[in-house]
């Protein structure tokens, strides 16, 4: 075997490891079997093309290229933030196989009878320890990655990516020295490692930010909550005291047997109690604040709220998470019926099907607002938030749902918004 056929057959082992890379750490679309098939078939027919044209071993460093709208399609994810991880991924697998060839150049040379034997060791030692960090830390590193999905900073991102990637493969340390390209080789993995520590930092701290001010708002709200509970509590001391006189008057009415008016005094009566009760919309105490939260919020906007929930006893899914795809939804709905004319409505629906809890809100919205009728949603299809700095509500409901291994779909006709959210149970 010769040197060039090693490099030939190391060049075509990074594009599967970039391949296999995206499909360990990436989110599929589909099933993973479909993700899969289809990866594998369009990796024959590009090895078929470049056979075909007889690409030479400069050009073939970028025939991966090809996979680049296979990858947009099938995985999740922001378009700029796939843009970003396939570079990534694709200009590290391919350093490896420099780095191979530097090492072996620098060691035996590349006239050695034993070169192509180097080359294939070192190749497969540096793709093996390369794909054991991917396989122990990718999903990991990539969903921290994937925190924030705000299109401007991604787009950044992925620029620096595709910038370092064309830079990379366009230099080669025949024309620098090895020692040179060996050196630029480490700066570029040191630079990439310090890139992605500096996002997941900052998104990070973005999250942790987002989530302590979501948490305040939640706490105001059952401070508000008690305080209702309180006032209704009093109401009822009150009516306690007052229940002996009333019924003194039904009483008397029934004796004479005046039925119009006892009928108007019971529904006083009745008004008075039902003012008296406290809403109690599921057993589940931390959820009912939330939802009772929004209660006079709606009322002083004339907003229909309408809420049917039926939470299990015990769920896997903390309260906190909870709250965060219920307080999200709650909010952009009330964020959307805030400025319309009109009738407004909010409708809220909380049920267990099967091994999956379905959360359905719906809320009237301006039909402009939103063009699209009917997605899965990604941070492309993210309805537009009015809030400074885009919102993060629905991109952390989609967190939520990821891990959870559910869904979180929108509908829209000319009256309704309607998010759906499944949770697996």
């Amino acid at each position: 075997m010769s040197f060039d056929t090693v490099m030939l057959l190391a060049r075509s082992l990074a594009l599967i490891v970039n391949i296999t890379t995206m499909f360990l750490c990436m989110r599929s679309k589909r099933s993973k079997l479909f993700t899969l098939l289809v990866l594998a078939g369009c990796a024959v027919l590009i090895a078929g093309a470049i056979r075909i044209a007889g690409l030479s071993g400069f050009i073939l460093n970028f025939s991966g290229l090809l996979f680049l709208p296979v990858v947009l399609w099938l995985f999740k994810g922001q378009t700029f933030q796939k843009v970003f991880a396939f570079f990534m991924q694709y200009q590290f697998s391919m350093l490896m196989i420099s780095l191979a060839d530097v090492v072996t150049a620098l060691t035996v040379g590349h006239e050695s009878n034993i070169a192509w034997v180097v080359m294939l060791l070192l190749t497969l030692l540096f793709i093996g320890a390369y794909l054991t960090a991917v396989l122990r830390f990718g999903r990991r590193l990539f969903d921290r990655l994937f925190i924030d999905g705000r299109r401007n900073e991604w787009m950044v991102y992925s620029l620096g990516a595709v910038l370092t990637f064309l830079f990379g493969m366009a230099v080669r340390w025949a024309d620098i020295g090895a020692w040179l390209y060996f050196g630029l080789v480490l700066f570029i993995l040191w630079g990439f490692g310090v890139l992605c520590f500096a996002i997941v930092n900052t998104h990070e701290n973005t999250k942790h930010k987002y989530e302590a001010d979501f948490a305040a708002s939640v706490i105001r709200g059952a401070s508000g909550y008690y305080e209702q509970i309180n006032e209704l509590n009093n109401k009822l001391h009150i009516f306690q005291h007052d229940l002996k006189y009333n019924l003194t008057v039904f009483s008397n009415l029934l004796a004479e047997g005046n039925h119009v008016e006892l009928e108007r005094y019971f529904s006083e009566v009745s008004g008075r109690l039902e003012q008296t009760t406290p809403r109690v919309y599921c057993g589940n105490s931390v959820i009912n604040v939330l939802l009772s939260s929004y209660t006079e919020r709606c009322e002083k906007q004339n907003i229909t709220y309408d809420v049917s929930v039926y939470l299990p006893k015990e769920i896997p899914i903390p309260n906190y998470e909870l709250c965060i795809v219920l307080g999200n939804l709650l909010e952009n709905a009330v964020e959307a019926c805030e400025n319309l004319d009109g009738s407004k409505r909010i409708e809220l629906i909380i049920k267990p099907l099967g091994k999956q809890l379905v959360i359905k809100a719906s809320n009237s919205y301006h039909v402009e607002s939103f063009p699209v009728h009917e997605a899965a949603v990604d941070e492309n299809t993210l309805p537009p938030s009015t809030k400074k700095g885009g919102g993060l509500g629905l991109v952390s409901v989609k967190a939520v749902v990821d891990k959870y291994q559910g869904e979180l779909l929108v509908d829209r006709d000319s009256k309704l918004f309607t998010a759906y959210v499944t949770l697996g149970l």
